[in-house]
């Protein structure tokens, strides 16, 4: 997708930063900053001894794989050892092996620990969403009880013409009512609410302060960067909070009330798709001002930086999951991508937004990898994912993974690369070559000759009717293009949409054309 070059490889005499950059991209060849090399996605899933731990952080070390980002995996223990007086002793320790060896290694916040068992359905942060029912009224109607009402008019047809928010506790003859209430039964992957500006200071009080009031002085040194493990959750069908509501009233102009009829029906004369694009817009707005923009100033603050992927995924799971994928990216100081299976290898599209935007904003592309690859995978695949990685821009590569217990019923997410993975005695070698190839690919540029303009509007303003209707359950981390039914009477015209730009990009990369992705 993007070679990297550098401005002293032109026929152009060198700058003098070129000049610099090539002289350092030189030097320090033999030996760049272990920054550079992979990271591991670690698993605390069990083998809890300070020996154990302190012996695996070194072995690591020895291998030039930085210990990298710690991560609670076995779901019974979030209520005993993590977070506990035990948790941080050994996470002390293999901190202290990190630094001595001059790596870098620090911790992993969500997915969905920070969830579970913290919030029940009375808290004010719990995930709230919005049901609704209709009522046709044949005369002047007593409003019942509900949240809000929206009234509608309607033509010959039965297509919506007008929209009032009914605050004279009367639906009138001849309207249509839009009763909305809500519910917290979500089936969203967290339970927690991402749309409320309240939530980054109860997750800094739960998480954060922990880590730094036991470890700041390693902040910014040996912990550069907190990696969020969130594949992206928005929330859950038709969304609520208040601060949504006012973020959309700030942005759109006028009250969400009278959107959301038109995330249900189609109205007569197409208003619906600007509803939708001023709904999905709030959505996404919120959603990054309440959750990933808090954390990366937080980082800022202390000298590091804030990492967090999403499924990028098709434009309708972007969507339905993230909102505006490019925004969420720009919120992060290093934009990263969840590339499961081989996806780095199969799927380069899919990584390719989450590398313009680096590219753009000239910051890290961290990008998890090749989590759920099985067993078989082999060093000269592994190399090849390593190749195409690099080809994309990225500059932290993030191995998934290693787990602190390996027997084979508790290694959730294979392969694990440590000890009895045969290619382990020999892992500094792939470790190097990844070091190597970000230091120089770092100091160039992508060589881009095109433009693609991403239409995630345009899947917004399509995305619609039964998607958001309670009865129509959906597991978030599973919607996806080719899931799509019945409910979305405009199905057939998002999938057209993305077969189009996903075609595009795939077709450019193989054919090595670089390109670029931007939105409006």
């Amino acid at each position: 997708m993007m070679p990297q070059i550098s401005a002293a490889q032109t026929d152009n005499p060198p700058s003098e930063a070129a000049a610099r950059e090539f002289a350092e991209a030189k030097d320090n060849f033999a030996s760049p900053d272990m920054y550079w090399a992979p990271h591991t996605f670690w698993f605390w899933n069990g083998g809890f001894a300070r020996d154990n731990i302190r012996s695996e952080a070194s072995d690591f070390c020895k291998e030039r794989l930085n210990p990298g980002y710690v991560h609670v995996r076995a779901w019974p223990i979030y209520n005993g050892v993590w977070l506990s007086d035990k948790w941080f002793e050994l996470f002390g320790a293999a901190l202290e092996e990190t630094q001595k060896n001059g790596m870098h290694m620090t911790y992993t916040i969500g997915d969905p620990c920070f969830s579970i068992g913290k919030f029940d359905k009375d808290s004010p942060l719990h995930a709230r969403s919005l049901d609704w029912r209709i009522i046709d009224a044949k005369e002047d109607t007593p409003l019942p009880e509900c949240f809000f009402a929206v009234a509608a008019t309607r033509n010959a047809d039965g297509k919506i013409c007008s929209l009032r928010k009914i605050d004279d506790a009367k639906i009138r003859a001849g309207e249509s009512a839009f009763l909305f209430d809500i519910y917290k039964d979500v089936s969203s992957q967290y339970k927690n609410t991402y749309l409320d500006k309240r939530l980054f200071e109860a997750w800094k009080e739960f998480e954060h302060d922990k880590y730094e009031k036991r470890f700041r002085k390693y902040f910014g040194k040996t912990m550069r960067s907190v990696f969020v493990d969130q594949e992206g959750d928005w929330g859950y069908k038709i969304a609520w909070s208040e601060d949504l509501a006012e973020t959309f009233r700030k942005r759109a102009g006028y009250d969400i009330a009278l959107a959301l009829p038109l995330l249900i029906e189609e109205d007569a004369d197409g208003k619906f798709m600007k509803a939708r694009c001023d709904w999905f817009d709030a959505v996404s707005q919120c959603y990054a001002e309440c959750f990933a923009e808090p954390m990366a100033k937080w980082c800022a603050e202390r000298g590091m930086k804030m990492t967090c992927h999403y499924w990028e995924g098709d434009l309708y799971q972007q969507t339905m999951m993230v909102g505006d994928f490019l925004r969420m990216q720009r919120a992060s100081q290093i934009p990263g991508t969840d590339a499961l299976f081989y996806t780095v290898l199969d799927r380069p599209e899919l990584l390719t937004e989450t590398a313009s935007v680096a590219a753009f904003e000239g910051r890290e592309n961290m990008c998890e990898y090749p989590g759920v690859a099985g067993w078989n995978l082999t060093p000269a695949t592994l190399k090849n994912m390593g190749n195409s990685a690099i080809a994309l821009g990225v500059t932290q590569h993030v191995i998934h993974g290693i787990n602190t217990d390996r027997t084979l019923e508790h290694v959730s997410y294979p392969p694990d690369f440590y000890l009895y993975n045969p290619s382990w005695r020999t892992f500094h070698l792939w470790c190097d070559f990844i070091r190597r190839a970000v230091h120089v690919g770092r100091l160039g540029r992508p060589d881009a000759s095109t433009l693609i303009f991403c239409p995630i509007e345009s899947v917004w303003a399509l995305t619609g009717g039964g998607v958001f209707d309670k009865k129509n359950p959906v597991k978030m981390g599973y919607i996806t293009i080719d899931k799509i039914g019945a409910e979305n009477p405009r199905a057939d015209e998002i999938r057209e949409i993305d077969r189009v730009y996903q075609t595009a990009q795939r077709n450019m990369f193989f054919a090595r054309v670089g390109f670029l992705n931007a939105d409006s």
